[in-house]
């Protein structure tokens, strides 16, 4: 890959980082209430489930699969959080969206990392 490729994918799993630590944190302050219609969260679970399946069907090299089964998983599960927001009682919801923040933040920082280290080896 190239640098500018490696940086790109770095700033884009440092936003994914980001997202995931903003989802947490509107969970733990509880701000963020579930909408009255369970249908958006519905389409964002099926939406990130989607996401998580096309990225597990991509064909890679050996050298970025592993990037890949970490994305389509931490898409997949992100998403199964997601959707059971639609199910849980309110009082309950900010712990699927805590969830998928979790999962967001985590991979953000793996991959992330892995990235960061791979442009360095680079040089």
């Amino acid at each position: 890959m190239t640098p500018v490729t490696n940086l790109f994918r770095l700033i884009n799993e440092i936003v994914l980082f980001f997202l995931g630590a903003l989802l947490m944190l509107l969970a733990a302050t509880r701000r963020l209430g579930p909408p009255r219609s369970p249908v958006v969260w519905i389409l964002l679970g099926v939406l990130l489930l989607y996401w998580g399946a096309r990225a597990g069907m991509r064909t890679m090299g050996p050298s970025t699969s592993w990037h890949e089964w970490l994305r389509a998983g931490s898409f997949a599960v992100a998403g199964l959080a997601i959707l059971n927001v639609a199910w849980l009682p309110p009082k309950d919801a900010p712990l699927g969206l805590g969830l998928a923040g979790a999962v967001m933040a985590l991979r953000g920082l793996v991959s992330a990392a892995a990235f960061a280290k791979a442009s360095l080896a680079a040089r």
